[in-house]
C-alpha cells in the first residue's frame, strides 16, 4: 500500500511598478493518491498480480481561472481552467514462468 498527499502553495509578489498595488492570489495545488497492490504464486510457477491505485489533483492559479478569451485588450487567451481530475485504474497482471529460469 502507498498514499501520498501532497499541497503547494506559491505566492505571488508582483515587482512591477504597475503592479505594485494588486495582490495576486496564491496559486494552490494538491494531490492525494493512494496505491494497493497484491500477488499470487501459482503451484506452476506463474504469478498473477492486481493493482488498485486513486489519484486526485485540485489545482487553482490566478491566471488561468475565470479568465475569458477577451478579457484582456489587444490579446486573445486560451479561456483555459486550472487542472482538476480524479481517477481509478484496475490493472490485472499475469506473468508466465519460462522454463529454465
Amino acid at each position: 500500500m502507498d498514499i501520498n498527499h501532497s499541497r503547494a502553495v506559491t505566492e505571488t509578489a508582483p515587482f512591477s511598478s504597475g503592479l505594485a498595488w494588486d495582490e495576486l492570489a496564491d496559486v494552490d495545488s494538491t494531490l492525494t493518491s493512494i496505491s494497493l497492490q497484491g500477488s499470487y504464486q501459482m503451484e506452476s510457477g506463474n504469478r498473477i498480480g492486481l493493482r488498485y491505485r486513486y489519484e486526485n489533483y485540485d489545482s487553482s492559479d490566478f491566471a488561468m481561472d475565470r479568465v475569458a478569451v477577451d478579457t484582456l485588450d489587444n490579446i486573445i487567451l486560451l479561456g483555459n481552467a486550472s487542472p482538476n481530475y480524479a481517477g481509478h485504474i484496475v490493472e490485472l497482471t499475469y506473468q508466465i514462468a519460462l522454463p529454465g529460469n
